[in-house]
């Protein structure tokens, strides 16, 4: 009983949505003239139960609230790539380069538990503005 409480707390603690930001540093621009703004990591994750059943996932519309959404899996690409978006536009950024994400999963009490995290990250940049003439 003892553990089923333990596993329950984690998932309510653990189900939650971050978006991590980095100052960029202070670098010149890349090769197609685009300013870095900053360096920016998204991260979701999801509990499931017996591998299949989701049990409570981040809310990637209220992320770094540690809030949770029950019986849903948001731990997608496309989530990820929505608080990313969501990320670009709040920077003031133009775009995003070096996307890169992966997925880990890690099973807990016996493989009743499985928990799967979703991590993306990527460099915010401002293209420069073009005048014409």
């Amino acid at each position: 009983m003892k553990a089923v409480v333990m596993c329950l707390a984690a998932v309510l603690l653990d189900g939650c949505a971050t978006v991590v930001r980095v100052e960029a540093e202070s670098c010149s621009p890349l090769v197609d003239g685009a300013v870095p703004v900053k360096t920016v990591q998204v991260m979701n994750t999801n509990w499931r139960l017996l591998s299949f059943m989701p049990l409570a996932s981040g809310d990637p519309e209220n992320p770094n609230r540690c809030t949770c959404l029950w019986f849903r899996n948001t731990v997608t690409l496309q989530s990820q790539l929505d608080m990313l978006a969501e990320e670009i536009r709040r920077a003031g950024a133009t775009r995003a380069v070096r996307v890169t994400s992966d997925v880990n999963k890690e099973r807990a009490l016996f493989f009743l538990f499985l928990r799967e995290k979703m991590r993306t990250s990527a460099m915010l940049v401002r293209d420069p503005v073009k005048v014409e003439p």
